[in-house]
């Protein structure tokens, strides 16, 4: 291979590299228009003992919702036992959110009535998806309408995507340009033995604390 051939691979992969670092480094939610003008989240710090795992995410808002779609590629996608409701031995990704976005500056370790956080699986033991939410021994909402959360799971070949449209008003809060949220996602791959891994946006642990959410502001 020629060396303006091997300079030319060089700059492609500098130039995609600084359009990665300054998407992770951005901190603004954009309006909701189409999917292309949403702000990208990768999630690239890993646990993972599974060489097939990674994620990354979309995020967007607008007067009625916080749009997620989360794509994952996992090799192997599935209830891994019997367990009919419970999250913790299947595959799932996690949603944490702080609607006020005041975990960090108040240095929460649990969360509050204001945090939430919300668990899709892709797959119970029926092959259909499945939505709850998770207190991790903070705050439970218990009256919480999971009903009215529209989300769906389409699984592939490769893995998983995940879109999720999180009413606002089910999270107490009107939104407007300037406002802050807390942020993390986390997905895991589960099997009989056990968690195989797991890809977050956030290096906070355990990741139920507020306060190592990442903080976004609505733009």
């Amino acid at each position: 291979m020629n060396k303006k051939l091997w300079l030319g691979f060089g700059v492609a992969f500098l130039l995609l590299l600084t359009s990665w670092q300054a998407q992770a480094k951005s901190t603004t939610i954009p309006a909701f228009t189409n999917w292309q003008n949403t702000l990208q989240v990768p999630l690239i710090h890993s646990q993972s003992q599974s060489e097939s795992l990674a994620a990354n995410a979309r995020v967007a808002w607008d007067a009625q919702f916080l749009y997620l779609t989360v794509f994952v590629q996992d090799n192997s996608v599935g209830p891994k036992h019997s367990v009919l409701r419970d999250f913790g031995d299947r595959d799932h990704v996690s949603i944490y959110l702080d609607a006020q976005g005041n975990g960090k500056s108040q240095g929460r370790t649990k969360p509050s009535v204001t945090d939430y956080i919300f668990i899709v699986s892709p797959k119970n033991v029926f092959g259909d998806p499945m939505l709850t939410s998770f207190a991790y021994g903070g705050h439970e909402h218990l009256r919480l309408n999971l009903r009215s959360i529209n989300y769906s799971v389409a699984v592939n070949d490769h893995g998983y995507v995940v879109e999720i449209y999180l009413p606002w008003s089910l999270l107490g809060v009107t939104p407007k340009e300037g406002d802050m949220i807390g942020l993390a996602l986390v997905v895991r791959d589960v099997d009989q033995r056990g968690l195989l891994g797991e890809v977050s946006s956030v290096r906070a642990n355990p990741h139920f604390r507020p306060s190592g959410w990442q903080q976004f502001r609505l733009q």
